[in-house]
């Protein structure tokens, strides 16, 4: 499946010209005019990046860069913004909302190319790793399941055995089983990064 990007410019040359430049390259194209029809195309279809103009009608690049990155369902999306204004302060300020990158009018085709495949980089190394702990987590917790069952059929064999020999043992055998099913569950380890079993 190609990887699908989002223009977004109230300019239809605009869109025109980043349409042929991106679609010969391999990639999806979805076209919005406005950053209200940004973000709502973003939470649908899930863009891997959007590039997005910041002088538009109804909602500018910035509130929608801003709405976008306060989502959880789209937070991770790459955003270039583009815009003609290039003082210092326009860039800090798209940059302070969360977008990942920020170009100038007139956009120079080879530049763009670059920052769109190094994002588009990033963007799928994320999705793995994010993949890859939800799997290990998923893990974890089949395995914290396994061990509490076979704790609890422990204590139950522990009883029944010390029943059989002992009725007067049997009440202390099952507090040990317990605080041994606890003891067990400890060993489960889960940290931020790395999700792992103690042996």
């Amino acid at each position: 499946m190609n990887e699908k990007i989002l223009l977004v410019d109230d300019e239809d040359a605009n869109l025109r010209l980043l349409t042929q430049w991106l679609i010969p390259l391999g990639y999806d194209i979805e076209l919005a005019a406005n950053g209200e029809e940004a973000v709502q195309k973003a939470s649908e279809s899930r863009p891997d990046l959007i590039i997005l103009d910041i002088m538009m009608p109804v909602m500018d690049g910035y509130e929608a860069c801003r709405v976008l990155k306060a989502d959880s369902q789209t937070r991770n999306i790459p955003i270039i913004i583009v815009t003609a204004l290039h003082d210092r302060d326009s860039k800090l300020k798209g940059l302070s909302i969360s977008a990942n990158d920020f170009l100038c009018k007139p956009i120079d085709q080879t530049e763009l190319t670059i920052r769109v495949q190094n994002l588009l980089k990033i963007k799928s190394f994320e999705d793995f790793m994010l993949t890859h702990n939800q799997i290990l987590e998923q893990e974890v917790r089949e395995r914290t399941q396994d061990l509490k069952n076979m704790s609890t059929e422990m204590v139950l064999k522990l009883t029944a055995a010390a029943e059989f020999r002992d009725t007067d043992t049997d009440a202390h055998i099952a507090r040990i089983g317990f605080y041994a099913s606890k003891m067990a569950e400890t060993t489960v380890v889960v940290n931020k990064d790395v999700a792992f079993v103690a042996p």
